[in-house]
């Protein structure tokens, strides 16, 4: 499947020194092969030096790398657990995408956290001329995304979709599906100011996966047993942009947020996992000489992660852990072509890893 047509790419090529790096436009995702509809992560398995783990789960591995050493960001925003029915659908809605940069070797120093490879999905900006809707049902889900003009030239964008196979059920039978998805995607666009070189991007993204499936029924003298999990990601992001002193600014700041339950309730047993991800950046780029171009930045990531064990029957905790690191991380990027067949990408990236106190329990790092 091409990735892009051969003018962009001899364009990119030309421009910058970037190996390994592939953009999937919103064309080329409806076009790949698929189960029942668009995903993005289902055409990024079909790409060169990727494999998919099987035939049924969105995990894959790129160049001998593990499924966790993929880095997938939404607007810059790491998201933890991108997918839907224990892995079979991603959790992004294609028809609210703009484009996916997928980088498989040679990141630049301005991404951290993964060895194997990058997936960094934009989301469109909004229609600036006028309000208008889409809608669609697939095999799988039904969507509405809508879409419209903001005073000042801005923008807004909003995507929402739900599996409405147990709504069917519970219709047309009397039995019950106890499994649903649904998910919901922002972006709020706005120029500040006269002219294109200052703006603010504002990224939202909510999802849920829920199993409610009553195992035991409840009689006169025993509660019903219920197996419960569910699972989802919660993610804002914000992005300003502005040149100051013809120096291009980027300012950052994100929550990302993934929690998960499974439990045998009301009070058998319950496992509840939680990693809560706050981070902030900053890049510029000061001015060079000719044919260079120099990146300057640096980030600070905040974790929260918590895992628990526990059951109510009993009247114990089994496992009760937390931690609490903090990655700081500073780097050069520099593009350099020093004569007109030969391209230089420098770069070189610092970090410190630290382990903030825990209100709560002993934070481990």
């Amino acid at each position: 499947m091409p990735a892009v047509s051969g003018l962009v790419a001899r364009r990119r090529f030309e421009a910058i020194a970037q190996p390994s790096v592939i953009t999937i436009s919103p064309e080329e995702i409806r076009a790949a092969p698929t189960l029942l509809e668009p995903d993005v992560i289902r055409a990024v398995q079909l790409l060169p030096g990727t494999v998919a783990r099987n035939d049924y789960s969105i995990g894959y591995n790129v160049r001998g790398g593990e499924t966790d050493q993929n880095l997938v960001t939404l607007d810059g925003i790491p998201v933890f657990n991108p997918s839907h029915l224990a892995g079979l659908f991603s959790t992004f809605d294609a028809d609210a995408v703009d484009h996916a940069d997928f980088l498989t070797g040679g990141f630049p120093a301005g991404y951290s956290g993964r060895l194997s490879s990058v997936l960094d999905i934009t989301v469109k900006d909004g229609d600036t001329t006028k309000l208008r809707g889409d809608g669609a049902v697939s095999l799988l889900s039904s969507k509405l995304l809508l879409q419209g003009p903001l005073p000042g030239g801005g923008s807004l964008l909003g995507s929402l979709r739900r599996t409405y196979l147990d709504a069917v059920v519970s219709t047309f039978t009397s039995e019950v599906l106890p499994y649903y998805f649904t998910d919901a995607l922002a972006k709020l666009h706005q120029p500040l100011g006269a002219g294109a070189h200052r703006s603010l991007d504002i990224t939202g993204y909510w999802g849920k996966d829920a199993l409610d499936m009553e195992l035991v029924s409840a009689t006169a003298t025993r509660s019903a047993v219920r197996l419960l999990f569910d699972w989802g990601n919660r993610v804002l992001g914000a992005t300003y942009r502005d040149t100051i002193a013809g120096v291009p600014l980027m300012l950052r700041g994100g929550v990302s947020e993934f929690s998960s339950t499974l439990g045998l309730l009301p009070s058998l047993a319950q496992f509840d996992n939680r990693a809560l991800l706050r981070t902030a950046a900053l890049s510029f780029t000061p001015p060079t000489w000719s044919d260079n171009t120099l990146e300057l930045g640096g980030s600070v990531e905040s974790y929260a992660m918590d895992y628990g064990i526990r059951s109510l029957a009993l009247q114990t905790t089994l496992l009760d852990m937390h931690y609490r690191p903090t990655d700081w991380a500073a780097y050069v990027d520099d593009q350099w072509a020093p004569a007109s067949w030969l391209r230089l990408r420098p770069g070189l990236r610092g970090r410190l890893l630290a382990c903030m106190p825990s209100a709560t329990a002993t934070p481990r790092c």
